[in-house]
C-alpha cells in the first residue's frame, strides 16, 4: 500500500446547536484554502455523529510530518480556523500515525 498515508490530523467538534450548516461551509472553505495552499496535504473528511448532530469528527492525511506541520504553522491556517472554532463548544485536536489499517 504505498500511496496510503501514515500522516494525520484529527479534530472533534463539538458544534453548538444551531451552527451545524455553518460549520460545515466553513470546514469547506478552510479545506478548500488548505488544498490550494498547503504542498502534502493528500484529502480530508468531515463526519458527523448520527445520534448527536452537533459532534463532529474530521480527519486529513498528509504526505509527511513536516508538511501537515507547516500547513499548521501558517498564519493561513490559524486565520481559517478560528472562524470554526467560534461556532464550538469544544474543540480536540491531534496528530497522528497509522496504527493499523485494513
Amino acid at each position: 500500500m504505498g500511496t496510503s498515508s501514515d500522516h494525520w490530523a484529527s479534530g472533534q467538534w463539538a458544534v453548538r446547536a444551531g451552527s451545524e450548516d455553518e460549520f460545515v461551509a466553513r470546514w469547506r472553505d478552510w479545506l478548500e484554502w488548505t488544498s490550494t495552499n498547503a504542498p502534502g496535504f493528500r484529502s480530508a473528511t468531515l463526519v458527523r455523529n448520527e445520534g448527536d448532530g452537533t459532534r463532529f469528527v474530521s480527519f486529513s492525511d498528509w504526505d509527511d510530518a513536516e508538511t501537515r506541520a507547516a500547513w499548521e504553522g501558517s498564519d493561513g491556517f490559524r486565520e481559517r480556523m478560528a472562524p470554526l472554532r467560534e461556532l464550538c463548544d469544544d474543540v480536540q485536536t491531534g496528530n497522528f500515525r497509522t496504527a493499523a489499517s485494513f
